[in-house]
């Protein structure tokens, strides 16, 4: 027969042995499978499999036989003394060593093979599977940052603890990232870990100095898998009033607004929000502003550092201008209930607009989320010590 047609009667014939295989099984009473033990499997392992065989028929199954089949890399050697017949009524059972590959990554392999043997004047096959999950070999015990919170600006050392529970040693990476805008140092770190060994890896993170108060996600991990990373809250905490500051607005009181030739839109107003006099441009009213007048350093760069006041949960989002520049989209959500305030600051590093040691700084609604409700303003030196 030619090879293009034997190719493709090749499954079509396979098909049907395979039914009629399954016809033979429910007809004569045989049933299959493959049995894996429950647990976790590590890169490494040797684990027991069990290829099922039971005659629930009335005539005895001669010629039997079994195969069992891994991933590529892995490695199945049969046990010893496996049985060639099933009495009636009879189980028969054909072990397995299954060893799992040293450098394997998580994963849920499949494993498959057949089951043959004869009945009278035929022989029959029947497939049996089954899934067997690879956890990873390094687990992260503990993530910590010291100090336990940060600063704008300040650093702090992750200790990330990694441990080998398996019975080869690995080789990884240690992977940290933080939040848009925080520098991380070393962003990965090769270990080597023996069979049981544990290490610790240090990375220090930078918060920037533009940033909002509040927990800010680091996250190590050692593979891609859920179970191999960790995610730590390192709170940054921006104290007011600041240590040394150019110039100060406390909004809601007239005469610091005064003082500093505040002008507003039409419906902006004032009144005192969680404990704090604010200013506010009226969220049913959208587009609405309020700006004033700063003392900065002539011709340098500042921080605005800047008071939030909020009623409830909420999304306020809104343009900080300088000199009619926009230097900043605010757009943050809150997630705490109830009155409560967050402080927040970024760099303007604009020195043509510092040039004559003053700028006039506009809060304008862009009328999507809530509008701008601030109660202090600090126009603060990038750098205290120059």
């Amino acid at each position: 027969m030619p090879a293009g047609i034997a190719g493709r009667l090749a499954t079509p014939l396979t098909q049907v042995d395979q039914r009629l295989s399954a016809a033979s099984s429910a007809l004569i009473g045989v049933v299959a499978r493959l049995d894996l033990p429950v647990g976790e499997w590590l890169p490494g392992d040797v684990v027991p499999a069990t290829v099922t065989v039971e005659n629930t028929g009335g005539s005895k199954l001669n010629g039997l036989t079994s195969t069992l089949r891994a991933p590529e890399g892995w490695t199945v050697t049969p046990v010893a003394g496996q049985d060639t017949s099933v009495a009636p009524g009879a189980t028969v059972r054909h072990g397995y060593r299954v060893r799992i590959p040293a450098g394997q990554s998580p994963t849920t392999a499949n494993l498959s093979g057949e089951v043959s043997y004869r009945y009278q004047a035929g022989s029959a096959t029947l497939p049996v599977a089954g899934p067997l999950g690879v956890a990873p070999a390094v687990e992260i015990v503990s993530a910590a940052a010291q100090p336990a919170e940060v600063t704008p600006g300040a650093t702090a050392t992750v200790r990330t603890v990694l441990r080998n529970r398996a019975t080869a040693p690995v080789t990884g990476r240690l992977t940290t990232t933080g939040p848009e805008g925080w520098r991380v140092e070393p962003g990965t770190a090769d270990y080597q870990l023996a069979a049981g060994a544990e290490t610790t890896l240090e990375t220090r993170v930078i918060a920037p100095l533009s940033v909002t108060e509040g927990p800010a996600s680091i996250t190590v991990a050692s593979g891609t898998t859920a179970a191999e990373s960790r995610t730590l809250g390192l709170p940054v905490r921006i104290p007011n009033p600041p240590a040394v500051a150019h110039d100060h607005i406390d909004l809601g009181d007239l005469t610091s607004e005064r003082a500093h030739n505040l002008a507003a839109s039409t419906h902006s107003g004032t009144s005192t929000e969680a404990g704090l006099t604010r200013r506010y441009t009226n969220v049913t009213y959208p587009g609405g502003w309020f700006e004033f007048d700063l003392a900065v350093e002539a011709g340098k760069p500042f921080i605005l550092r800047v008071v939030e006041t909020y009623d409830q949960a909420q999304l306020k989002d809104y343009d900080v201008l300088v000199d009619g520049v926009v230097v900043h989209a605010r757009a943050f959500r809150r997630t705490a209930g109830g009155a409560g305030t967050v402080t927040y600051q970024f760099v303007v590093d604009r020195p043509d607009l510092t040039a004559d040691g003053k700028v006039r700084v506009r809060f304008l609604d862009t009328g999507e989320g809530y509008d701008p409700s601030i109660a202090d303003v600090w126009a603060v030196p990038v750098d205290p010590n120059s």
